[in-house]
């Protein structure tokens, strides 16, 4: 009789402590992967884009001689600061954790010092310098690399008037039709303001032409798919 109660204690037991963690694990924070969907989440003074590494100083001026603005440090559950913690799209432009691959917006750069953006919700920015060099990628490489590599995609507000291929990069050039719901965006070259691109449509027919991927203002209309 004693070893039958014992056992239902221990079943009682077992099944708390499953649910305690359970709780506890439904309860953590859940990491979500960090890409812009709207114009307004990259500025349009963007030169380019910096890889950072889990942990980094921002500093006022280009010289760690200058005032330590903040230190930043993210893993899955968000970004450290002096503060306390924020979410990771106020920080990054990019941000994937299981790939351990975050960007931050470059706005400036001087002496192998680069002006990014740690703060998009009160606009604060300040000037980090990164391990190598080849950390940061202007525009143009950016595009190139990442777009060949994973596609793009468009801003979900992005005019439909940049939805349009044509048969050079000039908006003189000859319209080869439109395109709205889309599978893939595959880039091809990147000529000044214009992608050439081959677009597949749900239909699974492939269109290929010029695309808008940015205007003369520097407003970005589309990005690389990292997914």
């Amino acid at each position: 009789m004693c070893y039958l109660i014992n056992m239902e204690m221990m079943k009682k037991i077992t099944k708390f402590i499953f649910l305690a963690v359970l709780f506890l694990f439904l309860s953590a924070p859940v990491f979500a992967d960090v890409l812009p969907y709207y114009k307004s989440n990259i500025t349009k003074d963007v030169i380019g884009f910096i890889q950072v590494p889990e942990s980094f100083n921002v500093y006022s001026e280009p010289t760690q001689a200058s005032e330590l603005l903040e230190t930043l440090s993210w893993n899955k559950t968000g970004v450290k600061y002096s503060g306390g913690t924020m979410e990771p799209y106020l920080v990054f432009a990019v941000m994937l954790y299981e790939k351990r691959l975050a960007f931050c917006t470059v706005l400036d750069e001087q002496d192998g010092w680069y002006k990014i953006v740690y703060d998009r919700e009160k606009q604060l920015s300040g000037w980090i310098k990164p391990a190598i060099p080849q950390d940061f990628w202007n525009l143009r490489e950016f595009y190139t690399s990442y777009g060949k590599k994973y596609g793009l995609y468009y801003f979900k507000d992005a005019p439909d008037g940049t939805k349009k291929l044509h048969s050079a990069p000039a908006e003189t050039s000859q319209e080869l039709g439109g395109f709205d719901v889309v599978k893939y965006i595959k880039l091809t070259i990147i000529r000044g303001n214009w992608a050439l691109v081959s677009v597949m449509d749900m239909a699974n027919v492939p269109k290929t032409g010029f695309v808008k991927w940015r205007n003369a203002d520097g407003q970005l209309y589309m990005f690389p798919n990292f997914h």
